[in-house]
């Protein structure tokens, strides 16, 4: 009798042993699977927001060459994200027969170009607002140009050209939050340019 209970006491321990064994062995492959889930979304996180850091870095002076009724006209040599007025200030102003209403003093500059201010009396259109910024300021990103895209916040000549060509390789925009697909956009620079874009 005794030989028996010594028997089911120790099948009764063993049994007891294996089964805290397996248990810890699941609980430590479950925090080891969580552990590198885990892992693998910081590091998305974090290669994506240096992504778009270093898609955020100025490409340089860019030189622009303005002439026509400035006082100083010539070339200088301006920042990405400059506008026509900054170049306009760099050039001492314009004369006192600048027609203002010709040209469009909030456009974004572009490397190696030339800005003509036209005297009052010359036969030039009136700058129109761009066609692809509707009235309530949002920019096509279906059709907007390089340009056009440069004036959202955050959007340089790198994402600028990478948005162009990804609508070119994939056709157009179906909702503005396709835009997250354009290689060194993502949430950070979609949270400042979403309420400034449309795709109709």
């Amino acid at each position: 009798m005794n030989l028996v209970l010594k028997y089911k006491a120790v099948t009764s321990f063993i049994l007891l042993a294996v089964i805290v064994t397996i248990f810890s062995m699941s609980n430590n492959a479950n925090v080891e699977s969580s552990y590198i889930e885990s892992s693998a979304v910081v590091e998305t996180d974090i290669e994506e927001d240096v992504e778009e850091d270093i898609q955020d870095l100025q490409l340089g002076p860019m030189p622009i060459y303005i002439c026509g009724e400035v006082l100083s006209p010539g070339v200088y040599l301006m920042n990405e994200g400059d506008l026509v007025i900054d170049l306009v200030l760099e050039a001492q102003g314009m004369t006192e027969d600048a027609d203002t209403t010709a040209i469009n003093l909030a456009q974004p500059l572009e490397a190696n170009t030339m800005i003509v201010i036209p005297k009052i009396g010359d036969n030039v259109q009136p700058a129109q607002q761009a066609g692809n910024v509707s009235d309530d300021g949002k920019v096509n990103i279906n059709t907007a140009t390089e340009a056009e895209l440069r004036t959202l916040s955050g959007i340089g000549d790198v994402k600028a050209l990478a948005i162009i060509d990804y609508r070119t390789a994939n056709g157009n925009f179906t909702s503005i939050e396709d835009i997250k697909n354009v290689t060194g956009i993502g949430d950070k620079t979609f949270e400042a340019i979403q309420n400034n874009i449309k795709v109709n």
